[in-house]
């Protein structure tokens, strides 16, 4: 079976204009899948942050304490629970481990802030 060149040129014509389409609509799912999981990261550090800042003032309000840990602090501990919490790997085997982390990872920021902290207070007032 042969072709004419113009069914040639129709089939062709067809072939890249089907093709065009298949590669613009997978670029687009492409690139709709990466802003959306943009976004869904945006808004869960957007909730975390607002839904902290609420603890931190209810802590600051209620507390005796002179001292209360930074906001950031918070935040820090907090966006890491709400990702063990959305973490679809967590069973009851592996979640004592993957906490210890997260204790671990809060007691090395709240270290680090005590120490920044002293650091302040022995340094003198004209040194700044």
């Amino acid at each position: 079976m042969f072709l004419t060149s113009t069914e040639v040129a129709v089939l062709g014509t067809l072939i890249g204009t089907l093709g065009a389409a298949f590669i613009g609509g997978l670029v687009t799912i492409v690139v709709t899948y990466i802003n959306k999981r943009s976004e869904e990261r945006r808004y869960f550090r957007e909730v975390v942050i607002k839904a902290t800042l609420e603890e931190w003032k209810h802590i600051s309000e209620i507390s005796s304490s002179p001292g209360i840990f930074p906001l950031a602090n918070y935040i820090i501990n907090a966006a890491k629970m709400c990702e063990l919490a959305l973490d679809k790997k967590v069973t009851p085997q592996n979640i004592r481990k993957k906490l210890e982390a997260i204790y671990s990872l809060a007691d090395i920021v709240d270290e680090s802030t005590l120490a920044r902290a002293r650091k302040a207070v022995q340094r003198p007032l004209n040194s700044q």
